[in-house]
């Protein structure tokens, strides 16, 4: 990960009137540490996220509409092909429906039926 040039929020002083003064404390060296590990985490969720996806393929049918959700009642989102390859996230399918990202960049719901997991 790069390191960001955080000396534009070095400690400043802001007069408010002639009396007092307003410190503004330097948060990068309390803040910095925590954001790097939230990163972090997003990144490792990503890998994790990566490991339970397969590739299926469009089967049995001419055009299989992709949900908005698991549900065949829910709203069409787009239509994919037959034999279009698509990528399978198994950790946010249902019984029914697989959660899947087609070549365009669409990610849904389609129906288990229609789709051969090919790895």
């Amino acid at each position: 990960m790069s390191k960001k040039d955080y000396t534009k929020f070095a400690n400043k002083t802001e007069k408010v009137d002639e009396k007092h003064e307003v410190v503004i404390e330097n948060t990068i060296e309390k803040e910095a540490p925590k954001v790097e590990q939230r990163v972090e985490q997003k990144v490792e969720q990503r890998v994790e996220q990566k490991v339970e996806r397969k590739i299926g393929t469009v089967i049995d049918c001419s055009s299989l509409n992709v949900r908005k959700e698991p549900s065949k009642y829910a709203d069409i989102l787009c239509t994919i092909q037959a034999s279009e390859k698509v990528e399978i996230d198994e950790s946010k399918s249902t019984h029914d429906f697989y959660k899947i990202f087609n070549s365009a960049g669409v990610e849904g719901y389609c129906m288990k039926n229609y789709i051969s997991v090919d790895r």
